[in-house]
């Protein structure tokens, strides 16, 4: 990673940093925009606000390129360039008439100090608790210092103050009288901060303070005991506010010096925190996102996406990461997915995890897509174990020596003899011992071996480095109150059935728990099965009977014998083992980058179904529609009957309200069309109609409106009412159901009848080339409506 050294060379690095934010001035001199940036007004009592060398703030002035600004696509700085405000911005600076030489742009990026907008701008800046004690990663994680012992912009850690600079004036003359500072320049305060950095003292480092001792899992205990909630030491340096103007300003400059392609130092985690947030605000993530990504990806600093799991979630959608954004979604599913799952009525999983880590927030967007691929995950684990519990699951896994013992069976039962019931006893009894080790594959307990437990301490002395002593539990006490559910959620489960059906025969724990049980049952098979083919030899001759006997039958002068085993166990062994594959390799991190060793007691390797809820560029399904969150499609058996973007089931009738607009619908207005031009859908269950009435029940036996033929081609409908009809349906009875599906309920009128009865009525709107009022259908329509015509209301073509 660019610009890391030496260790001791931090302190003064960290110096000249804070020189050049002074001096900004100096550093951004070109350009043609004029930058303010007003650090706020502090009294008299606050001097003390100040960085790590006693200097206080003050407000900056400095020059950026209009260009470089517009180049990262900003539409906030795009808007910031615009006439409007650049108008109003160079009266309240009153430089409207007067803008120094080669400016064309005034910009104030003063934070605000009131409103709404600076609500927004602190809850997007302020510091997790997280961020804040990640300094301490280099102790407990082994993170460089050069990415995570960066100290606040207003520090309290008590270096050297430069003289004459950061003090009051008063205090400056006391401590050159009593210090004799006199005569010492920048350069020689920098090599005293360098000489200090090499003089360390027992227990005392001179970047971090306190030397930090990572805990251990019975350090943790024994705090528990004893009411100590600390890990370790804080300094007082360490224990900054969540939220600090000064920091949002020197960030700002940060920022700007970034898009003006200078390097910037990213110290620490609140650092890159924060400017995260501020590209966010200005709408310029790309500017940044290079430099975070290293900074993230960078050795072991990997660590921060698996103790911050939704700060990294965060940094990952602002900066669009993939890997970043893909890992921290893992663990957030997978703890959640623990959490839903959960039955333990004594804890409290509001605020800590199942394995005791502090839960950060998500705004609703990231909490919705983890909670839907937590609950995918929850299904489908959840249907493992019904697969190895099946009475067929061996048929279903098609294990040939499985296949093998099915045949025999059938053989079996369609001989009768006292051998042959006895040989099929025992071959069942062979059977039944294998199927029971394949249906308790999910009985066996976690700590059954030394390795195993072993194993989990190495997990504990993990978590113990960022999970706190009231917070702390051994996983060999968590892992056993999980219900069934909750271990499959973990990788443990999984790695057991691999080991159970090993491909090393000497390793297989399979052959050690069924070798005494089927041998015995071979055995007596087997015997059964000689006694058989000894009393009745014609057996032996029967095609069935080959797969029983010796393939040494056929040697001249030899005895029928049955051969010896029926069966391969070592064989079956190995076809179970390559039939379970998929559930015993599922907790293998194949695709994992980086590999997130620090929680590997969850299991994270998620399938598409989870991994869908993710946007498209992290690998996802999610394109903003919200079609990922919706549920599958009915069954296949119900439809569909046609294209569109609707699903159409097969059973449909019209819908009361036009689906299209513009000309078109005032078109079909004119006409007096009820119905659609979309087809709905029927609920195959209930006979509820979806888009025409939630109400109203069709008949198995009544017909609907068609909507086969659209009104500007009115002539192909007349033609096709008049075809020759269905084998089983004659001309007349054709007429009657279309004559009685138009008049057998008033909301489902069809267009025929519409226009006849308007065509006879006082309000006719004349559009005779739509019907023909000489069509016998037609007059059969109008005497009924005329014979009705004292029950109808006269309004009603008013109300239509």
């Amino acid at each position: 990673m660019k610009g890391l050294m030496a260790e001791d060379s931090i302190p003064s690095s960290r110096f000249v940093e804070v020189c050049r934010l002074r001096s900004i001035e100096h550093e951004l001199n070109e350009g043609d925009t004029l930058v303010f940036i007003d650090f706020p007004d502090l009294s008299r009592r606050q001097w003390g606000q100040t960085d790590c060398y006693g200097m206080p703030y003050s407000s900056k002035k400095f020059r950026v390129h209009s260009k470089k600004l517009l180049a990262t696509g900003s539409a906030k700085f795009a808007d910031m360039l615009s006439p409007t405000y650049q108008f109003r911005i160079q009266r309240r600076k009153k430089l409207a008439k007067n803008l120094p030489e080669g400016i064309k742009y005034v910009l104030d990026l003063t934070p605000p100090s009131e409103g709404d907008e600076l609500v927004f701008q602190m809850t997007q800046l302020s510091l997790t608790p997280g961020i804040i004690k990640w300094w301490a990663s280099n102790a407990l994680h082994k993170v460089s210092n050069w990415l995570v012992s960066g100290h606040d912009d207003v520090c309290t850690c008590g270096q050297p103050p430069i003289p004459g600079w950061g003090l009051p004036k008063e205090e400056v003359k006391e401590q050159r009288h009593d210090e004799n500072f006199n005569g010492d320049t920048a350069s020689d305060i920098n090599n005293m901060i360098n000489n200090n950095s090499n003089n360390k003292t027992d227990g005392i480092d001179a970047i971090n303070g306190p030397k930090i001792i990572p805990p251990s899992p019975q350090n943790l205990v024994d705090k528990q005991l004893h009411g100590i909630n600390r890990p370790y030491e804080t300094p007082e340096y360490r224990n900054i506010p969540d939220y600090c103007p000064t920091r949002h300003c020197n960030s700002i400059i940060r920022l700007l010096l970034m898009i003006e392609g200078r390097d910037v130092m990213l110290d620490s985690a609140n650092r890159v925190w924060t400017l995260v947030a501020l590209a966010k605000i200005f709408d310029c993530t790309s500017v940044i996102r290079d430099q975070v990504a290293q900074w993230i990806m960078y050795a072991d600093n990997t660590k921060f996406i698996e103790v911050l799991p939704e700060e990294a979630l965060q940094i990952g959608f602002a900066l669009e990461l993939v890997q970043v954004t893909q890992c921290a979604f893992r663990i957030l599913v997978n703890e959640l997915a623990l959490k839903e799952t959960s039955i333990d009525s004594n804890r409290d999983l509001s605020r800590v995890t199942v394995f005791g880590r502090r839960l950060g927030n998500l705004d609703d967007e990231l909490q919705n897509i983890v909670q839907h691929a937590a609950r995918a995950l929850v299904e489908r684990v959840s249907l493992i174990p019904d697969t190895f519990e099946s009475q067929h699951s061996l048929d279903c896994w098609m294990v040939e020596e499985w296949v093998k013992l099915r045949k025999m069976e059938g053989i079996l039962i369609q001989h009768r003899s006292a051998s042959g019931k006895l040989a099929l006893d025992a071959l069942r009894d062979l059977m039944t011992s294998i199927q029971n080790t394949v249906s308790h594959a999910f009985n066996r307990p976690i700590l059954g071996t030394e390795n195993a437990r072993q194993a989990l301490i190495s997990m504990d002395e993990d978590r113990a480095t960022y999970v706190l002593p009231n917070d702390f539990q051994r996983l060999e006490d968590i892992l056993p109150e999980f219900n069934r559910t909750q271990k499959l959620l973990c990788p443990f489960i999984y790695q057991q059935i691999g080991e159970l059906w090993d491909t090393n025969y000497s390793q297989s724990r399979w052959q050690t728990l069924v070798y005494a049980s089927s041998t015995r049952s071979m055995a007596r098979a087997q015997a059964h099965v000689q006694q058989m083919v000894e009393v009745a030899p014609e057996l032996a001759a029967l095609a069935p009977f080959e797969m029983f006997m010796s393939p040494e039958n056929g040697v001249e002068g030899g005895t029928l014998s049955v051969k010896d085993p029926l069966i391969d166990l070592n064989v079956l062994n190995r076809q179970i083992h390559d039939a379970i594959l998929p559930f015993s390799s599922s907790w293998v991190r194949f695709d994992i980058e980086p590999a997130l060793n620090l929680t590997r007691h969850m299991l994270l390797t998620l399938d598409y179904n989870e991994l869908k809820f993710l946007p498209l560029w992290a690998g996802g399904c999610n394109d903003g529609t919200g079609g990922v969150f919706e549920t599958e499609l009915p069954p296949a058996q119900w439809g569909p009957n046609g294209p569109g973007p609707a699903y159409h089931t097969g059973n449909t009738i019209p819908s009361t309200t036009s689906s299209v607009s513009g000309s078109l619908a005032d078109d079909f207005s004119t006409m007096k069309v009820r119905g659609s031009t979309v087809v709905g859908s029927l609920d195959a269950q209930d006979s509820i109609s979806t888009v025409y009435a939630r109400d109203h029940v069709i008949a198995d036996n009544v017909s609907v409106a068609s909507e086969s033929f659209d009104m500007d081609g009115t002539e192909y409908y007349q033609e096709a009412r008049f075809v020759i009809p269905a084998e089983h349906q004659d001309t007349g009875r054709a007429v009657d159901m279309m004559v009685e599906s138009l008049h057998s309920d008033a909301e489902t009128a069809s267009v025929m009848t519409d226009r006849v009865t308007t065509t006879g009525s006082n309000h006719d709107s004349g559009d005779d080339d739509v019907m023909n009022i000489d069509d016998p259908v037609a007059n059969v329509i109008a005497q009924s409506d005329e014979s009705d015509s004292d029950a109808s209301t006269s309004g009603g073509w008013d109300e239509i």
